[in-house]
């Protein structure tokens, strides 16, 4: 500005003697990763915009990037680095809260990394997807027994023996208790029952998208969370099964405006 004359030189001294405050950014950007991803995926004819008004509970956010950098401090010393967190509201899809990491300027521990779309095992989150495709048969019902007992399962990778977490079979088990209780071997018998086909194409309908290999790479051991899904399909899936098997059509805009003062409807897809 000196150089170009809009700035004494006196002037321009005594600016730069004037010590800097620096912000801490996450007092300045509360959902980073949405952020980010949002303004990287705009439309390429959306790009004049001078605001966008995201899904986002400012509250809801607050708490939940609490309890997900508290959850990380707790298990610290286990080798748990970071994690990541995405509430959904069941009825619309909208994103409520979205936490990809425990601390967005962590770099040592890939603060900047989004969890929330990276592919993980998600374990016996899977499970109720097996009994939504038994129920669904009509084979079965809530009150239908299933056996609870030691079972061998061959599978092209070599044969393994299911156990429950509490390492206790319970014998004849009604559905409905296996599910609430999460035991596997109930899972595994009803997933051999219909064929890890079966089941992939049950995942697949609620937006498994990331389960992308043939049935026979899973086989039954799908049911127990064998393949690696995103959070978000997680969180998307899970809504549908609240919603009666509709998926919601997820998303993360409510609004955006032109720098000439337009508002237009969403035009932003959720995080995939």
């Amino acid at each position: 500005m000196e150089h170009a004359g809009f700035l004494p030189p006196d002037e321009r001294k005594r600016l730069a003697a004037v010590p800097i405050d620096v912000q801490d950014p996450d007092l300045v950007v509360r959902a980073p990763h949405l952020t980010r991803w949002v303004l990287r995926h705009r439309r390429p004819e959306s790009r004049a915009l001078a605001e966008i008004r995201t899904t986002i509970d400012p509250a809801l956010q607050k708490t939940v990037a609490n309890l997900v950098e508290a959850h990380v401090q707790t298990f610290r010393q286990e080798t748990l680095t970071n994690a990541a967190a995405v509430v959904l509201d069941n009825r619309s899809g909208a994103i409520q809260a979205y936490v990809g990491s425990a601390d967005f300027w962590d770099k040592r521990h890939g603060g900047r990394n989004d969890g929330v779309r990276m592919l993980r095992q998600p374990g016996s989150a899977l499970k109720p997807f097996t009994y939504a495709h038994a129920l669904a048969s009509r084979r079965y019902t809530p009150a239908s027994v299933l056996a609870d007992i030691e079972l061998n399962v061959p599978e092209a990778s070599g044969a393994f023996t299911p156990e429950n977490y509490d390492e206790t079979y319970h014998g004849p088990t009604p559905l409905r208790q296996a599910l609430a209780s999460s035991f596997n071997v109930p899972a595994v018998r009803l997933a051999r029952e219909f064929g890890a086909a079966a089941l992939l194409e049950t995942l697949h309908r609620f937006g498994f998208d990331s389960l992308d290999r043939a049935p026979s790479y899973y086989g039954v051991g799908l049911t127990l969370g064998n393949g690696e899904v995103q959070p978000i399909e997680l969180a998307r899936a899970y809504a549908g099964l609240a919603r009666g098997g509709t998926l919601p059509p997820v998303h993360a805009v409510r609004w955006a405006r032109t720098v000439e003062g337009d508002t237009l409807h969403p035009d932003v897809p959720a995080p995939r």
